[in-house]
């Protein structure tokens, strides 16, 4: 069929099942955007107005839904605006499909210093990305986007770009779409050998516990976590990203916090679609004399600095699914109910120290159903979240990157709803980062995205967020309190558009301990005061 690349861009992503993009328009997109455009609404683009926002909408589109975030910017300095959240994708193992622009082909390297040229562009984004491609030839572009989708829906998912010339996208050829067919997903299979030796620690423990990263989520095994935790008896712990992967309020959930008295006492941990390190890059810490066995689908991870006596390179799904049926035959352990007492009785005293921020983070649980989406972002009240927030259901509760960027939980929050329009999506943040990104909610209110912000203001009379809303169109309200701020959240979650809550908090006590081990951070050089204390 005769189209040109950008024509073929377009087809070749409806095909893939891409329905939605977020991006900022530009000169030598345009081929590429009059071709969206001309779809009729078939595939939808939304324009921010930051490149590094509408890489974490991307972001947020496919944590939320487990489908593909697409996002699409222009060349040099629109690419490295994006790489703030495109690095958050690499660190959250999003599947983010970049689409961006460059200089004319015969231009590309050329080192003349021409507008939006950036020296090695490819270079730039081979760092955050599993693989970039450039087109050469507008005939290249269906099986590049083919190729791409295949590759952020095998392994461990992490973003792709692909970089697009102005001259690619306009000319015409001949060109044939490709039909996705039933290959797209290529996980990651165990070895029945690992399995076995993972199953034969599991067997023997009296006191096995599991520890859930985001990647449980990631691979929507969920379900077979459970099934495993509860055919075993086994307290599940969440990394700081990965609540929601057992629902919070189950008896066998427990919070990172509580993990790092559950990881020393058990006899053996299975940690899966996890890192498995702390913020020093120290592996977890676990008992003198217990067994650590890994699960996951990057072998990467299964490394030094950690020393595991089983390593299982699967897919977390079907991991967890292979150890259920050899554990099939296994009588359930039951912990000491003194032992689980002590541990959470510690965990209570722990968060005590933060008695104000625990009003707050109560008031949100009790204003979002089970089935709303909570973004959180690096602060005095984010960080308690982890802890003290009951996440309900996979993939309702989207945390800051490991890559430490702060100022994207509102466009995560965007893109959140984006892909899941039918939920609450509620974005909370500090009065620090509140001002990063606020000009996304002109976007939102442009689209009618109907996410609810928080934004607890420890110094209330530097800014006035409800004057910065309601300049921008967005309903905002104030709660000087937690039963005001449920009530608030409880209202605005049910319009179908955005609004602010500001919360007039003051200062409010350091979280720090609560994310960090007190032990595990040793700092070379005294280091400066962070977000959290």
């Amino acid at each position: 069929m005769r189209m040109t690349g950008g024509q073929a861009l377009a087809a070749q992503l409806l095909a893939e099942g891409v329905r939605d993009l977020s991006g900022v328009p530009h000169d030598l997109l345009a081929p590429a955007t009059e071709a969206i455009e001309r779809t009729g609404g078939a595939l939808r683009f939304y324009a921010a107005r930051h490149e590094q926002a509408a890489a974490r909408m991307a972001d947020g589109y496919a944590r939320a839904s487990g489908r593909i975030g697409v996002c699409l910017v222009g060349p040099g300095a629109g690419v490295l605006d994006a790489l703030s959240g495109l690095a958050t994708a690499h660190s959250r193992s999003t599947p983010v499909l970049l689409l961006a622009g460059q200089v004319p082909s015969h231009l590309i390297g050329g080192g003349l210093g021409l507008p939006h040229e950036l020296p090695d562009q490819s270079g730039v984004l081979a760092a955050l990305t599993t693989r970039c491609a450039l087109a050469r030839r507008p005939e290249q572009v269906p099986a590049m986007v083919r190729t791409a989708v295949r590759a952020l829906r095998s392994g461990r998912p992490r973003p792709v770009a692909l970089e697009l010339p102005p001259d690619v996208l306009a000319a015409e050829a001949d060109i044939r779409l490709l039909d996705p067919g039933i290959d797209g997903v290529l996980p990651v299979r165990p070895d029945q050998g690992e399995i076995e030796a993972a199953a034969k620690l599991l067997r023997a423990a009296h006191k096995p516990v599991l520890y859930a990263g985001w990647g449980v989520q990631a691979a929507d095994a969920d379900a077979e976590l459970l099934a495993l935790a509860e055919a075993l008896g086994a307290p599940v712990v969440t990394s700081l990203g990965g609540p929601g992967a057992i629902p919070g309020d189950h008896p066998l959930a427990f919070p990172h916090l509580a993990g790092r008295q559950l990881l020393r006492a058990a006899d053996v941990v299975l940690a899966v679609g996890a890192r498995f390190l702390d913020a020093a890059g120290e592996p977890n810490r676990i008992g003198a004399h217990t067994k650590l066995v890994l699960l996951n689908a990057d072998e990467h991870d299964l490394g030094g600095p950690r020393e595991p006596d089983v390593a299982v390179c699967a897919d977390a799904r079907l991991g967890l699914a292979a150890l259920a049926e050899a554990l099939a035959d296994r009588p359930r352990s039951y912990w000491p109910v003194s032992t689980v007492d002590r541990i959470w009785a510690w965990t209570a005293r722990e968060l005590t120290s933060c008695g104000p921020q625990l009003g707050w983070v109560s008031a949100l649980r009790k204003a979002i159903p089970a089935e709303g989406v909570l973004v959180d972002e690096v602060g005095p009240v984010g960080c308690v979240v982890p802890s003290a927030y009951p996440v309900l259901e996979p993939r309702t509760f989207l945390s800051a990157g490991q890559d430490g960027g702060l100022g994207g939980a509102f466009a995560t929050a965007l893109g959140a709803k984006l892909a899941q329009p039918d939920r609450p999506v509620v974005a909370l943040f500090g009065d620090g980062v509140a001002a990063w990104n606020p000009q996304e909610l002109a976007t939102a209110q442009r689209y009618r995205i109907g996410v609810v912000t928080v934004v607890f203001n420890e110094n209330p009379t530097d800014v006035d967020f409800l004057s910065l809303a309601k300049a921008f169109g967005v309903q905002a309200s104030r709660a000087a309190d937690p039963e005001a701020l449920t009530a608030a959240v409880a209202r605005a979650v049910h319009l179908a558009e955005p609004a602010l809550v500001e919360v007039p908090a003051g200062p409010m006590p350091s979280p720090r301990h609560l994310v960090h081990d007190r032990g595990s951070l040793r700092p070379a050089v005294p280091v400066r005061r962070g977000p959290f204390g």
